[in-house]
């Protein structure tokens, strides 16, 4: 132990602070997705196999609630640091080591759990928990190698307190700290329940939802959501990406179906005022884009391109998504495409749809985006009726 040289102490050192690193970023990514901050494309989803989404939005990633786990990683790696550096001392040594040890083993042990839970249970696998669970096991290596557990000094306990503050202090400053990272507080308990209240008592209404019309998810699934949109409206943005996270939730359970509503005067006889220019173009371009099997590229490009809507963009957004310009050109142009936006909005009129985004679970009407947490609540209790 007392040749034990520093240069082990340092590497151990920067394992722990990308460990750090990667917490930080798995929980700016929880309370991104479950907010519907984050863009269509994210970071490190590279295929059903490898789906940071999925396991983030999995109810495996949380803790007392609503506080994911990576926040309490990240003052565990912080604490790992901290006593490392009293490590350096020769003096405090041997617990630091100890005390590392022990950490880096209950580490290990907690990244083999979620190890297994994402490969039985999830059957999706997360690039950046991947990596903090190699921190671990690399880290526990080299501990291993400096055996601590045969050190013949004596523990001094008061050295232990102190080490279990600052464990103790460490992730309680960083779960505060990353609960800045929160764009939007999920609801209480009693507005998840009013809500779900509300869409309970909600009557039940023919919605056409068959696959004439674009859709994402399993075309078995239990709850179908049927989302009239504008391409060019924020909300409906934000409405999209809460969406998107909870198909990768319920890959196969939910299937979502769009139409659109363009709050247009260029197509929409119900808005009387200039509102959202381009909207109807963009409609167009979506139902002509679906012609050739490029919708979803399309409908995420307008979404995160709609703040930069202008003459000419529309189609250039959409040949950069994939789709064909000169065939789409020509679509957009056809009566067919113009007919199709307009049965649409026809539809919607009839509804009484006064704003967007609106939506219709399982034909039960509910106007604005919900929280993920209350689209969430109300899928499982679909799901598992009590």
């Amino acid at each position: 132990m007392e040749n034990t040289t520093p240069r082990r102490i340092w590497i151990l050192a920067g394992l722990y602070l990308l460990g750090l690193g990667f917490s930080i970023y798995l929980t700016q990514h929880y309370y991104e997705l479950h907010s519907g901050g984050m863009s269509f494309k994210s970071l490190c989803n590279i295929g059903s196999s490898l789906n940071c989404d999925t396991v983030t939005l999995s109810k495996y990633s949380t803790f007392l609630g609503s506080v994911p786990l990576s926040s309490f990683a990240t003052g565990w790696y912080l604490a790992l640091i901290l006593i490392c550096l009293t490590a350096l001392s020769s003096e405090w040594r041997q617990e630091s080591l100890k005390i590392a040890f022990l950490m880096t083993g209950f580490s290990l042990v907690m990244s083999i759990i979620y190890l297994v839970i994402m490969a039985a249970v999830i059957h999706t696998f997360c690039l950046f928990c991947l990596g903090v669970d190699l921190v671990n096991l690399i880290a526990f290596g080299i501990l291993f190698s400096l055996k601590p557990w045969t050190a013949a000094k004596k523990p001094v306990p008061s050295r232990w307190q102190t080490f279990a503050g600052i464990t103790a202090g460490s992730v309680l400053v960083a779960v505060l700290a990353l609960k800045g990272l929160e764009i939007s507080p999920d609801p209480t308990a009693q507005e998840i329940q009013e809500k779900l209240t509300e869409v309970a008592a909600a009557p039940v209404v023919a919605v056409s939802a068959d696959a004439a019309f674009p859709s994402f998810g399993s075309p078995q699934a239990k709850i179908t959501i049927v989302e009239f949109s504008d391409f060019a409206c924020p909300y409906c943005k934000l409405g999209a990406l809460t969406l998107k996270a909870l198909e990768s939730r319920y890959p196969n359970d939910l299937r979502v179906v769009f139409r659109n509503f363009p709050l247009d005067m260029a197509c929409n006889p119900e808005v009387k005022r200039a509102m959202h220019a381009y909207s109807c173009e963009a409609a167009r371009a979506g139902y002509c884009a679906q012609k050739q099997g490029k919708f979803q590229n399309v409908y995420e490009a307008y979404f995160e391109n709609q703040e930069k809507f202008g003459a000419g963009k529309i189609l250039d957004f959409a040949k950069e998504a994939g789709a064909d310009g000169s065939q789409l050109e020509a679509c957009m142009a056809t009566r067919e495409a113009s007919s199709a936006v307009m049965r649409d909005i026809t539809e919607g009129v009839a509804l009484k749809i006064n704003s967007t985004p609106t939506f219709f679970f399982n034909g039960k009407k509910i106007e604005g985006s919900l929280p993920f947490a209350a689209w969430s609540a109300l899928i499982e209790q679909t799901l598992h009726p009590q």
